[in-house]
């Protein structure tokens, strides 16, 4: 999503743990992470304890960022 709130695509990792999210204008995104299996944690980027406090992703006009998130496993 948006910082603002607004929906965007989804991206679901490769085999490797890569993944792409194609078609983003420039702006900033927050990141949630989810292992549909349930063996992982919902995690928020950076680390963040809610959406609110997720650190926003910076896409710049034309051009690609990289933002690595490791999930911890469920308890």
């Amino acid at each position: 999503m948006t910082a603002g709130g607004s929906p965007t695509p989804a991206a679901v990792t490769d085999a490797a743990g890569h993944y792409a999210i194609a078609g983003l204008g420039a702006g900033e995104y927050r990141l949630v992470t989810i292992d549909p299996s349930g063996d992982r944690r919902l995690e928020y980027f950076d680390d963040a304890t809610g959406w609110l406090d997720a650190d926003p992703v910076t896409v710049a006009p034309g051009s690609s960022t990289t933002a690595d998130v490791t999930l911890s496993p469920a308890p």
